[in-house]
């Protein structure tokens, strides 16, 4: 009895001190940034972003307008609550500059970067995922959304520029697209139609039929939210 009871007491000793040797970590690479400045970090690492398109409406090139606190993968290292802003347009991620009062940013090395996230949205970059179907289809960082261990839904998102004139001057407008991929035990399938789903899932063509047919409102007023639905329905 004295036995199962001591070899009790070594697994939640061994659990409990993995635990907190975990959340210890975390709290040094944080502290760490705090306290020598990321600007010293690896990262720090890249050419200057400019941004030489005039706008006058939220019709940016960028994910979003600021900066936001992200988590960064950079070459097996992981970064948190950096400064990060993505150009949807250039598809490149952009660092702040550290100790600066401006906006001005470093261009990431795209190669060096594993992921990002901003908040529960997460980015990879798909060359380190599948880098011949990456280089093919002209793809660097897309949204990441699981479904289980071998179903993800890849989104790409994309923006085109328009030139616009008004009086004597000339400013841009960037128009959003997004394409979607998905990644089906390791081969990724893009989707654009009923006939891809059916494709990926010739088991499941009643209940991909069934679903296009009940959410046709929901497709053609968000067609990455009937996709994510569509998914978490065929998932289970």
């Amino acid at each position: 009895m004295k036995k199962y009871f001591f070899l009790n007491f070594l697994i939640f000793f061994f659990f409990s001190n993995f635990s907190l040797i975990a959340q210890n970590n975390t709290i040094l690479l944080k502290d760490f940034d705090r306290v020598y400045g990321k600007n010293n970090l690896e990262i720090n690492n890249g050419t200057l972003h400019s941004n030489t398109f005039r706008t006058i409406n939220d019709k940016i090139r960028y994910y979003s307008k600021n900066f936001l606190s992200g988590t960064l993968y950079y070459e097996g290292d992981v970064y948190y609550e950096v400064p990060l802003k993505f150009d949807e347009f250039e598809e490149q991620l952009i660092l702040k500059l550290q100790k600066s009062n401006t906006n001005f940013g470093l261009n990431l090395i795209t190669q060096k970067v594993d992921s990002f996230a901003f908040g529960d949205t997460k980015f990879i970059n798909l060359s380190k995922v599948n880098h011949n179907y990456a280089q093919s289809n002209n793809l660097s960082f897309v949204e990441k959304k699981s479904y289980s261990k071998h179903l993800h839904l890849y989104i790409n998102h994309s923006k085109n520029k328009k030139d616009k004139i008004e009086g004597s001057s000339v400013y841009y407008e960037f128009a959003e697209t997004k394409s979607f991929f998905v990644s089906q035990n390791e081969i990724i399938y893009k989707v654009s139609s009923r006939s891809d789903f059916y494709s990926i899932f010739p088991s499941k063509k009643k209940a991909i039929k069934k679903f296009y047919k009940n959410y046709k409102t929901l497709r053609k007023d968000n067609e990455l939210k009937f996709i994510d639905e569509l998914l978490k329905h065929l998932s289970v």
